[in-house]
């Protein structure tokens, strides 16, 4: 994929592009002093780890991460590649200061043209989770995030159970198949900091989790989530885009026939 060096380097802010094995590919020209210590060199080139050692030494504590997502998530998405935000560990969140990590990440496109095939669809990913694995569901109010995380979670439940949306009491627990299971709708989440409160974030560990509407808390988490986008298409049909930086999910998201 060809990157827009260009664009990148005009940015007012300090970025970097990693592959996706965690290798420094290009860095751009703004700030350049924070670059000092990191190498492109084929040869002997740095890694995300000694980026956030390096940026950790170097920064003063800040609030979560600027305005400039959008912009650069635009940048390029072409040939199934698209640039996004990684997010190394919650701790150099809350200590980079003007500085933005950027990931190469794999992404593919799907269409479900019937409720019944996005459910079976749902069943096949649900058998391939396990803790620690997350997603996030972003789309439209009636795109199909609910009905894609009852599908899934009705899959693996071991007795059958009503699934209420979690709309007001923000969380719901399930025991299933595969652990623990999480399902969260954060629409109606007043500050990110309840999540906290909620138990969200320590269930990351121990947990399967789905997020809908996960804008507000996605610098909170680990850059290992799934990111499923929901758009519809007609009356039943359904286009989902995933997106992903972390290997498993290559594995993971089943074809679709």
């Amino acid at each position: 994929m060809e990157l827009h060096r260009e664009l990148l380097n005009n940015l007012d802010g300090a970025i970097a592009i990693f592959s996706i094995s965690g290798e420094l590919y290009h860095q751009n020209e703004a700030h350049a002093h924070l670059w000092d210590g990191l190498s492109t060199d084929p040869e002997n080139r740095s890694t995300i780890q000694d980026a956030s050692k390096l940026w950790q030494s170097r920064s003063k504590p800040t609030g979560l991460w600027g305005e400039r997502r959008d912009f650069i998530n635009q940048i390029d998405e072409r040939e199934g590649s698209i640039l996004q935000f990684v997010l190394p560990t919650k701790a150099l969140v809350r200590q980079i200061s003007n500085c933005h990590l950027l990931c190469m990440a794999n992404s593919r496109t799907v269409q479900f043209d019937s409720p019944e095939q996005t459910a079976i669809y749902a069943a096949k990913l649900a058998n391939n989770l396990a803790a620690e694995d997350i997603i996030l569901l972003n789309g439209n109010v009636g795109a199909g995030k609910s009905y894609f995380c009852r599908a899934l979670i009705q899959s693996v439940l071991q007795f059958e159970e009503d699934i209420p949306s979690p709309t007001f009491t923000l969380v719901q627990q399930y025991d299933t198949e595969i652990g623990e299971l999480w399902h969260a709708d954060l629409y109606r989440l007043s500050d990110p900091s309840e999540v906290i409160e909620l138990g969200l974030l320590d269930a990351i560990e121990s947990a399967t989790i789905l997020i809908e509407w996960p804008d507000q808390i996605t610098d909170f988490l680990p850059n290992s989530a799934l990111n499923i986008n929901i758009s519809a298409s007609g009356h039943e049909t359904r286009v989902f885009h995933f997106s992903w930086t972390n290997k498993k999910w290559d594995e993971k998201l089943p074809g679709h026939e």
